[in-house]
């Protein structure tokens, strides 16, 4: 009967500052794990980090990633942006014929 008890990451909250790492909290959880099966899992409480001095505990590639999902957020901000300048130039242009056929309608009605 072999029972272990292990600490591992849960979650890991790092906050920026323009664009800086200013600090971080990481959250664990510690299991007791008896012949292979989880016999019991307990949450413990987020504390204050350096997010460099971890590395061990985590992988900082999670930076590199969370930096691709604001590229990528970027991106679709960027193509939402385009959409809706390009439907800005649609309308203002159906608001020109509008004007134009208002325009004609009137010189008809004047014959």
């Amino acid at each position: 009967m072999s029972i272990t008890k292990t600490i591992e990451p849960y979650e890991f909250l790092i906050r920026w500052e323009n664009g800086v790492i200013k600090g971080a909290h990481l959250a664990e959880k510690e299991l007791i794990i008896e012949n292979g099966e989880i016999i019991s899992e307990r949450f413990i409480p987020a504390r204050a980090v350096d997010p460099f001095s971890i590395t061990d505990r985590i992988d900082l590639a999670i930076v590199e990633q969370s930096k691709q999902l604001d590229d990528e957020r970027l991106g679709r901000l960027t193509d939402t942006q385009m959409i809706q300048d390009q439907v800005a130039m649609l309308q203002s242009k159906l608001d020109d014929a509008e004007v134009h056929i208002q325009v004609l309608e009137m010189r008809l009605r004047d014959k």
